[in-house]
Parts: structure tokens; C-alpha cells; sequence
């Protein structure tokens, strides 16, 4: 169990072995849960990708080993949750870039995570995303869509920026 801001939770670390004799820096990998799960389900992943990088994961208030000790309802927003979890990332972080995998509810956190961490976000895994969009958020993309020339012209100018900061 560790204190995080208050709160005891359960986390899991695991420091590749051969971490300090890479040739370069290896990524620490971040699992976070859906409502009502825990680190156990990510028990093979975790073995699996050990094997390569750093993992971390934890079990969010009320779940799995950890306590539900705080009542208040903001504290259970998907906000204060990814908060949550980024102080338990930074933790470990140690100038190193993250790759987070979110499962279910788990995803959105991932998702403000990853804004959160920034240019430190290497990469995000998304399993089991919510399915539905409601009529609200679809009224929000039909908003926001754009002529497929357009975004064409997006994607050139995107994959020739992206190529002329390689050379």
C-alpha cells in the first residue's frame, strides 16, 4: 500500500531487472482499471511486459485491495481519478517516457492521463472503450465534421511536417 495525497492504494511496480544495462531508456508502462476492477486482471500483461520495460499499476479507490475511505462524490470523477493517477506515475517516472493501457472505464482516465503527461505520453492503449456515443456527443461531431478534401489536405500537411523534422 502506498500514501498517495491522503489515500492508501494499492500499487504494483515492477523495474525491468536489466533496466540500468540498456542502451537506452526504456518506457514504464501504466495499467489502469475499469469500475470495479484491480490489478489482477492485468496479471499477464503485466508478467509479459515486464519482460521489457517497467510496468505499473494500481488498484483505484474502492477496488480490488484498495480501501474506499473518501466519500466525497468529487473525488470519483474521471478527472480526479487520472489526478490520482499521475501522481502515483510521476512517482516513478524518473525522465522516462510512458506508454499507458486503459481498460473499460480505464480508458477515459488513459485519456486525460495522457494530456495531462503530455510530450511524456509515448503511446495509448485503449481496451474496451465505451461502445455508445450518446445523442449529445454525436450533436458535438456532426459539429465538428470536416469535407474528407479537407482533412486530406490535413494529413499531407501533417505527414510533411512530420517528415521534415526528421531530417
Amino acid at each position: 500500500m502506498e500514501d498517495v495525497d491522503g489515500r492508501q492504494l494499492r500499487v504494483f511496480y515492477s523495474p525491468h531487472s536489466l533496466l540500468t544495462t540498456l542502451p537506452k531508456q526504456m518506457p514504464l508502462i501504466v495499467f489502469i482499471h475499469g469500475v470495479g476492477g484491480q490489478i489482477g486482471q492485468f496479471e499477464r500483461l503485466l508478467r509479459y511486459f515486464g519482460q521489457v520495460a517497467d510496468v505499473l499499476a494500481l488498484d483505484l479507490p474502492g477496488c480490488g485491495k484498495s480501501p474506499f475511505t473518501d466519500r466525497r462524490w468529487e473525488s470519483y470523477t474521471t478527472e480526479a481519478l487520472a489526478e490520482l493517477v499521475l501522481h502515483v506515475v510521476e512517482r516513478k517516472l524518473q525522465g522516462r517516457k510512458v506508454i499507458v493501457v486503459g481498460h473499460s472505464l480505464g480508458c477515459m482516465m488513459s485519456g486525460r492521463l495522457a494530456s495531462k503527461l503530455g510530450e511524456t505520453c509515448l503511446a495509448v492503449v485503449l481496451l474496451c472503450p465505451k461502445a455508445e456515443i450518446t445523442e449529445k456527443e454525436e450533436r458535438g461531431r456532426k459539429l465538428l465534421h470536416l469535407p474528407e478534401t479537407v482533412l486530406n489536405v490535413l494529413r499531407k500537411f501533417d505527414r510533411m511536417y512530420v517528415f521534415s523534422q526528421d531530417d
